[in-house]
């Protein structure tokens, strides 16, 4: 019995350790590789750019919480491009590690971009 609840203390501190590591409603850019691009959030507006000058903003309503968690964890924007009105832009960033697969360099935030029928996987950081 007790390595049963040893093991449920170490699942437990591991769904809960992101939370005071990171924060994701703090995330203020993120970028991506392969093809390069990169989002700046600032406050309820989100800013998304590709390396071939492709761009799309979207006002939001903030950060908002995946059902039956805090923002903390996992933060959803999401709005209407102003470029293409017909098209939304949605941002998903999780506090969790995520490497860029280019450098040793890590970072506490995944996320992912969808655009229309575009879907991009990058890494954020919070702060400049």
């Amino acid at each position: 019995m007790k390595t049963f609840s040893a093991i449920a203390t170490l699942v437990l501190a591991g769904l809960f350790a992101p939370a005071a590591l990171a924060d994701a409603s703090k995330v203020t850019s993120c970028f991506g590789t392969e093809p390069f691009w990169g989002l700046t959030i600032a406050g309820k507006s989100v800013a998304f750019r590709t390396a071939d000058g492709l761009t799309r903003t979207s006002d939001t309503s903030g950060a908002r919480a995946a059902l039956g968690t805090l923002t903390s964890y996992v933060a959803l924007y999401q709005g209407k491009v102003k470029e293409e009105p017909g098209r939304f832009l949605n941002v998903i960033v999780k506090a969790e590690q995520c490497s860029d697969g280019m450098s040793d360099e890590g970072f506490p935030y995944s996320v992912l971009v969808l655009s229309g029928t575009e879907l991009y996987s990058g890494c954020c950081r919070a702060g400049n």
